[in-house]
């Protein structure tokens, strides 16, 4: 399934296609992942490899959805979520895990491009809405706000659980 969308003032050869991933993507995807790994600080740690990316995002099994934008045929960002669930609400949600663009591609509209293909998953779907995790301090809350995220007042914890505990 591959959606053109016009970018004005690019030609036409450099024309942004919103593309499911795909199992061939599985190398670009690493690659981006690891970037906006590096972009969250160095106590992140970026374990995710190659064959993690294969087995939990493709299949029947899968655990995420990635969709891939393209500029001439470049890998130039991606999106990928998964679905959650409002017991309060009785209805699904999605939670935007990663959202990136590759320096060379930013300024182009393409993180605006891959938030409506989210949207419309989201919608199509049925959730009621989008939720994320951002560090306070990142550049790309600008993003998520012109897009119609709002703050919540809501705190997030993390309890990580290791193997055998």
């Amino acid at each position: 399934m591959l959606m053109p969308h016009e970018v004005p003032g690019l030609p036409e050869t450099r024309q942004p296609v919103i593309r499911l991933a795909t199992e061939e993507d599985v190398e670009p995807l690493h690659r981006m992942l690891k970037s906006l790994a590096g972009n969250h600080g160095p106590e992140t740690e970026f374990l995710a490899e190659p064959e993690d990316i294969r087995r939990d995002g493709f299949g029947p099994q899968a655990r995420y959805e990635s969709w891939v934008v393209e500029v001439a045929a470049v890998p130039a960002g991606f999106a990928s979520f998964f679905p959650t669930y409002s017991t309060f609400k009785s209805r699904a949600c999605l939670h935007l895990d990663n959202l990136y663009v590759e320096p060379e591609f930013r300024g182009l509209g393409l993180a605006q491009l891959l938030l409506r293909q989210v949207r419309q998953r989201a919608l199509e779907l049925e959730c009621w809405r989008i939720d994320l995790h951002v560090h306070v301090s990142s550049p790309a809350r600008q993003v998520y706000e012109r897009f119609g995220f709002t703050h919540t007042s809501d705190t997030v914890y993390s309890l990580p659980l290791q193997s055998g505990t």
